[in-house]
């Protein structure tokens, strides 16, 4: 990132030429020059420094400047900067995923490397409707969801995005029409004495009660694994992740876990 000034035109051009993201076009939100960025820290160009909570939207979490990645980026960059991976392969490519799987369960064998994480959904999601169209299964879809989620901006992410408070109500109609299930109650630091079976009474039944109902036409369930991060960062209990998986594998139903925030491995 650059060290140097922003000078009052480069503002204005800002201002005049450049949309930034979850804004009005007309009465903008205010931006914040930044000129530096070291750690946890940002540094705006009034010498102000800030923590950024909020990483970059979860893509920073080994820090800015981290000199072990700076490395690592300026020796590829020097070989060689990008292709393509559509038939054609990498060293770094096929390191980086030895790793990822190393990182994984014995079950999850093969990785496809993704844009980003509103890609990486929309790319899930398509290969639940390829799975079971494949199997013949072509009353599946749909996809389940709970509220108070958020998976990302493009089109097929946005269909299971809450769509209340996720700011993408303006596209009802044109989108696919998905199914949402309440978000869950019981908090993951919940201290009850028999904590599962109120998961199972409070969380795990209205979402039974949707796939008993719907399980002929629901591809794939699609939520984030404990923590809902933009939802409000809600951290349900783990247990009605485990009654989840169950189901989805009691009703032929493939479980997608959007891990972009809190996925062990991921590199942002």
């Amino acid at each position: 990132m650059c060290e140097h000034q922003l000078t009052q035109e480069d503002l204005e051009f800002d201002k005049k030429h450049i949309w930034h993201p979850y804004t009005s076009i007309t009465t903008p939100l205010k931006v914040y020059p930044v000129t530096k960025a070291e750690g946890s820290y940002l540094y705006l160009d009034n010498g102000t420094k800030v923590v950024d909570g909020m990483a970059s939207w979860w893509c920073v979490q080994q820090g800015y400047n981290n000199h072990r990645l700076n490395a690592a980026a300026i020796s590829q960059i020097n070989k060689m900067s990008h292709v393509m991976f559509g038939g054609i392969t990498h060293k770094a490519g096929i390191d980086f995923c030895k790793k990822l799987l190393a990182l994984l369960p014995d079950t999850l064998e093969c990785a496809l490397l993704a844009d980003s994480g509103s890609i990486s959904v929309d790319i899930a999601m398509k290969m639940a409707l390829r799975y079971h169209h494949s199997l013949g299964n072509t009353t599946k879809k749909r996809f389940l969801t709970i509220k108070k989620g958020y998976h990302g901006d493009a089109f097929g992410a946005v269909s299971v995005c809450d769509p209340v408070n996720s700011r993408h109500n303006t596209y009802n109609g044109f989108l696919a029409e998905n199914i949402f299930c309440k978000a869950p109650e019981v908090r993951f630091d919940c201290r009850e004495k028999d904590v599962e079976k109120l998961v199972e009474e409070l969380d795990v039944k209205p979402f039974a009660e949707i796939i008993d109902k719907h399980h002929s036409e629901i591809s794939g369930v699609v939520m984030e694994s404990i923590v809902q991060g933009a939802g409000g960062l809600r951290m349900y209990h783990p247990y009605f992740l485990k009654r989840v998986r169950a189901l989805c594998n009691d009703f032929n139903i493939l479980l997608i876990l959007d891990e972009v925030a809190v996925g062990l491995g991921r590199t942002g």
